[in-house]
């Protein structure tokens, strides 16, 4: 019982700062790319209740009707299980992977933490962009020096990943409408 306690303040915590960082609903299409509330898009509204038809009961067809309870559903099966972050040590990890995994590909978010293990730490692990047990046992290894460098580099790939989005981006008010993403990077950032 008391670890069901843990994990559920760990889960609370991360997904506060997380939706902390988001706002409420939003579609215009001449801006966005998806309509969105709190983060979550329609396509993972969708896939939500196709994968978990069990957990979606009484669910809204349209993201705009999402409630904060349902989205937190949606975060703790679809971002905070699968990636385990109950199972990283650190608070400051445990919020800037889930920041990372509910903002990125799971593949980026996964190769940006072996890439700032390898390039700041005497540690190796295997770049696979797979963040599972190898990836994790890592981080709970870091030292609090360590802990340190490592978030700030995962943080610093996330914004250069943006960088090199914004010159990409076919859609012409990218740039626009994510102008708060090196704020949100720079609010996790452990100085």
């Amino acid at each position: 019982m008391a670890q069901n306690n843990i994990q559920t303040d760990i889960f609370n915590r991360v997904f506060n700062k997380t939706l902390g960082e988001e706002g409420g609903y939003e579609d215009r299409p001449n801006k966005i790319d998806t309509a969105t509330n709190m983060g979550f898009q329609q396509e993972t509204l969708v896939r939500f209740k196709n994968k978990h038809p069990e957990l979606a009961q009484g669910f809204p067809e349209h993201v705009k009707n999402l409630t904060r309870e349902q989205g937190k559903i949606i975060a703790l099966k679809d971002y905070y299980e699968p990636y385990r972050i109950g199972e990283i040590q650190s608070p400051a990890l445990q919020e800037s992977m889930f920041d990372s995994f509910f903002n990125h590909s799971p593949t980026a978010s996964a190769l940006w933490a072996q890439r700032a293990i390898n390039q700041n730490t005497n540690m190796r692990v295997k770049e696979d962009r797979v963040f599972g047990s190898e990836t994790i046992n890592a981080l709970n290894k870091l030292s609090e020096d360590e802990i340190i460098k490592v978030n700030n580099a995962i943080l610093k790939q996330r914004l250069e990943d943006y960088e090199q989005e914004k010159k990409t981006n076919p859609n012409p008010h990218y740039e626009e409408y994510t102008v708060g993403l090196p704020d949100r990077f720079n609010r996790f950032k452990i100085k």
